[in-house]
């Protein structure tokens, strides 16, 4: 990696506190992986059932504009809570731009075959919670 690669940082969370505790995590992280920080996205009492929220946007946009190489986030669920459209987002908008998802709790990167497959079986996790705890 190198600090030469950019990451975005994405946080999600319904209280402030647990926002500031990911940002956290995730900047020892990115520390540990030689990157450096492009910017922190933070989308305080929104829902993971969509991407209908600002900073996801803000993200999007920047991505769009090759700002960064990689988006980092500390659990899947925290970009999203539907697997098809994380899934769906790694394959139009990160892989043709050669971005990389990295999962800072498990040093899950989306590009490998065992990260894809521990995308795809997080998403599935993440819709499962989501439909048990209505959340």
């Amino acid at each position: 990696m190198g600090k030469q690669h950019k990451a975005a940082i994405y946080i999600r969370a319904n209280t402030g506190c647990a926002l500031k505790k990911q940002e956290e995590q995730i900047q020892r992280f990115i520390a540990s992986k030689e990157l450096s920080v492009f910017d922190v996205y933070s989308d305080s009492g929104y829902s993971g059932n969509d991407f209908k929220r600002p900073e996801i946007r803000r993200l999007f946009a920047d991505m769009k504009e090759g700002k960064f190489q990689y988006i980092v986030v500390w659990r899947l669920d925290r970009l999203s809570r539907s697997c098809r459209d994380i899934l769906t987002l790694i394959d139009n908008e990160l892989e043709p731009r050669k971005i990389k998802l990295l999962i800072s709790s498990c040093d899950i990167e989306s590009s490998t075959p065992e990260g894809r497959m521990f995308v795809a079986l997080q998403g599935i996790f993440a819709e499962y919670e989501q439909g048990i705890t209505g959340s």
